[in-house]
C-alpha cells in the first residue's frame, strides 16, 4: 500500500496479459482479474512502438475461449492518455479490420 497526498494505493504489477476489443475508450484485458474501480497504468504496443495511458476497471467478467473454457478479464476505460498517443491510437483503429486482435501484449501495472 501506497499513500500519495493523503490517498492510499494498492500497487500490484500484473505483468503480461493479452488485449482485445480495443477502441478509441478503452479495452478488454483478457487472463487479468481486476477489481472494478481500480485504476491500471498500462503500456501496449502497437505498430511503431509502445501507446501509455492509464485506465479505470469498469467491469471484471469471464470470457470463453475456443477451447471452451472460462477465463478472466477486465473491461477498462482510458482516463489518460497524452494527444500523441491517443493520435496513434486513432491512426491505428482508423486502418484495421474488425477481426484484428492486436495490440500485442503489454505490461500493465495495478494502481487503485
Amino acid at each position: 500500500m501506497l499513500e500519495v497526498e493523503g490517498e492510499k494505493l494498492n500497487i500490484a504489477r500484473i505483468g503480461t496479459t493479452l488485449a482485445a476489443d480495443v477502441s478509441q475508450s478503452g479495452m478488454f484485458l483478457a487472463h487479468a482479474s481486476l477489481n472494478a474501480g481500480a485504476h491500471v497504468h498500462f503500456y501496449f504496443e502497437l505498430p511503431g512502438g509502445y501507446i501509455e495511458a492509464v485506465g479505470k476497471v469498469v467491469h471484471n467478467q469471464h470470457r470463453v475461449d475456443a477451447g471452451g473454457v472460462a477465463r478472466p478479464g477486465a473491461g477498462v476505460r482510458f482516463i489518460r492518455m497524452s494527444d500523441s498517443d491517443r493520435s496513434r491510437l486513432e491512426d491505428y483503429l482508423a486502418g484495421r479490420s474488425g477481426s484484428h486482435r492486436s495490440p500485442k501484449s503489454g505490461t500493465f501495472d495495478l494502481r487503485g
